[in-house]
């Protein structure tokens, strides 16, 4: 599959990004759930948690921080670049195969959290 071709600018325009490890991801994952729980009284699997990545011009990416979590288990090491808009996948190059993730197209607000964030803006 050519993602040069489908997705344009894909690769340098956003530069690369870093990613926490999976074990940190999943920490904060699990606090989210277990605070939007005690908050809401819904079960903690309804809390929609993002985690944001700025690309080179500064512009933030927000991702599913589940979804993040399989594909950083999926592909250690892997070097992940940003697209040079919000909008743009993450693609994902290693040793074991190209891959990339669709960010979300909504900001942290309500029940969704950005788990790098501080509190007062995903509250």
């Amino acid at each position: 599959f050519d993602l040069d071709a489908s997705f344009t600018n894909l690769c340098t325009d956003g530069g690369r990004v870093s990613l926490p490890d999976a074990a940190t991801l999943k920490s904060a994952i699990k606090t989210a759930r277990a605070a939007f729980r005690q908050r809401t009284g819904k079960p903690g699997t309804k809390c929609p948690t993002l985690w944001r990545l700025d690309n080179a011009q500064g512009i933030a990416v927000y991702v599913n921080a589940a979804y993040l979590v399989d594909m950083i288990e999926a592909m250690p090491g892997a070097d992940v670049y940003a697209g040079c808009k919000s909008t743009s996948p993450l693609y994902f190059v290693s040793a074991d195969g190209d891959g990339i993730l669709l960010p979300v197209n909504h900001k942290p607000g309500g029940t969704t959290v950005a788990l790098n964030e501080n509190a007062e803006q995903t509250a």
